[in-house]
């Protein structure tokens, strides 16, 4: 099963009845919750715990994460997302993983205005993505 969450027109959120929790602007899954649970063997509790370390962890990343592009440290906002990145492979949630591989490539390239362009949209799927995380826990 994946949950589905978006936003609205006006910028509320709402979770549709279907399985699928999708990006706001991408329509790209934020979690894939069969995909996850096939992976750790359908153990939910298993799932639960290293859900509930995401929750944590997450926003100490994307702290990080900011931190480095105030700085504009190229190296370390690709360092910072990169790590973001292999969390949300690990999480199966691809919309923040797309968004971390992203800013990852335009930090390499030493693209800060790309970086800084794509910073809300990472700030957004976070949110999203976590509130998605806690809902499923």
């Amino acid at each position: 099963m994946i949950i589905e969450k978006s936003l609205t027109e006006g910028g509320q959120t709402e979770t549709p009845t279907e399985d699928r929790i999708e990006g706001a602007a991408s329509g790209i899954s934020l979690f894939d919750e069969a995909e996850l649970l096939e992976n750790f063997d359908d153990d939910r509790d298993f799932a639960k715990s290293i859900l509930s370390d995401a929750l944590s962890e997450i926003p100490k990343e994307l702290d990080r994460l900011i931190e480095s592009c105030a700085k504009e440290e190229c190296a370390a906002i690709s360092d910072r997302a990169h790590t973001i990145k292999g969390m949300a492979g690990n999480l199966f949630t691809p919309a923040l993983r797309d968004i971390a591989f992203n800013i990852e490539k335009a930090a390499k390239a030493g693209d800060l205005e790309l970086v800084r362009g794509l910073m809300p949209e990472m700030e957004q799927t976070v949110q999203l993505t976590l509130e998605v995380i806690k809902a499923w826990r």
